[in-house]
């Protein structure tokens, strides 16, 4: 679905100076004399959620004098790949998508993405991997030669479950594998019709939450091959789930995750990612809004992204140290 949100320039002059950047007043002239700027940002949060309707006020409040398209998709590798299209500027996806994506690693891209920007580091999503009721599988090594489902088309759990398996020695030729949407997995494995499920998000996870009700477990992935694998994929963090987060569990779970990351298309304007930084550390995560998608965040490690920052984003980091 797609939300247009069109705001007015109170001064439409010191608008477009500002847009302009290092431009000279005649271009800033033809500028002004053009229709407004546009940011199509997609993002995986859905379009009926809090974090949502905070993000487009906090782009509101920012990018006055700018129109905004606010896309929701649901599969962080399918955002990498319009961003590289030129069908979206902004997009929220995971450091593994962005990293594959900027050394040509993605199976979808023929080529490396060497235009990709980082804005801001976003909090490690948790991968979790569920099994059903009567299974028998106690560690990642024993999937190989099972049916197992991870993850839509494009999504970050696809991705994400591709590297982790790879890192116990097990291929997607050594598996079934199906990429279902996370609901109907998670159903499946209840019924015995899939073997394990894997999901990438925050928990608690309602989907899994009602699998465990009814008897289906978690992986734990643990173990000396943790670190091993994680020399070759750096990006893949250690990851606890607490005791408590789901029912009947009561001891912590051990796993692994993926940082979160906003990135952009190195050419939009500096200007405006320095002003969609701004509004995304400033008014996003501004205190008493209680949002999942960035719940525990440190905005210290913002700027700790894997590819470059884009020189708008590196511009507020640097001024924001300067005001320390």
């Amino acid at each position: 679905m797609f939300v247009r949100l069109t705001f007015l320039a109170s001064v439409v002059g010191a608008s477009a100076l500002a847009l302009a950047g290092c431009r000279g007043p005649a271009e800033a002239s033809v500028t002004a004399s053009k229709k407004k700027p546009m940011v199509r940002v997609v993002h995986g949060w859905g379009d009926n959620v809090p974090a949502t309707k905070v993000f487009r006020e906090a782009l509101a409040e920012s990018l006055k004098g700018v129109d905004v398209e606010v896309v929701g998709t649901n599969t962080s590798v399918t955002n990498v790949l319009m961003l590289s299209r030129r069908e979206a500027d902004v997009a929220f996806t995971f450091s593994d998508a962005a990293y594959m994506a900027s050394v040509g690693q993605i199976p979808e891209m023929p080529k490396p993405f060497v235009d990709i920007r980082a804005i801001a580091e976003l909090p490690t999503r948790a991968l979790q991997i569920l099994v059903g009721p009567r299974s028998s599988i106690r560690t990642i090594s024993q999937l190989r030669g099972r049916h197992v489902s991870l993850g839509p088309p494009g999504s970050g759990a696809a991705l994400t479950s591709a590297f982790v398996l790879s890192g116990f020695g097990i291929s997607l030729d050594d598996i079934t594998a199906e990429r279902l949407e996370f609901r109907e997995g998670a159903d499946k494995v209840v019924s015995g019709d899939l073997d394990a499920a894997f999901w990438n998000g925050t928990f608690p996870n309602t989907n899994i939450a009602e699998a465990i009700r009814k008897g289906a477990r978690l992986l734990e992935v643990a173990g000396p091959d943790i670190e091993r694998f994680r020399a070759e994929y750096p990006f893949l963090n250690p990851s606890v789930i607490p005791g408590g987060t789901y029912p009947g569990i009561d001891r912590p779970i051990h796993t692994v995750g993926v940082d979160g990351i906003v990135v952009c298309r190195a050419d939009l304007d500096e200007a405006i990612v320095h002003e969609i930084t701004r509004a995304f550390l400033e008014v996003f995560m501004r205190p008493g809004i209680d949002l999942p998608a960035v719940s525990h965040m440190n905005v210290s490690r913002a700027s700790s992204t894997p590819i470059p920052l884009h020189p708008g984003a590196a511009r507020y980091y640097r001024e924001q140290e300067l005001l320390r």
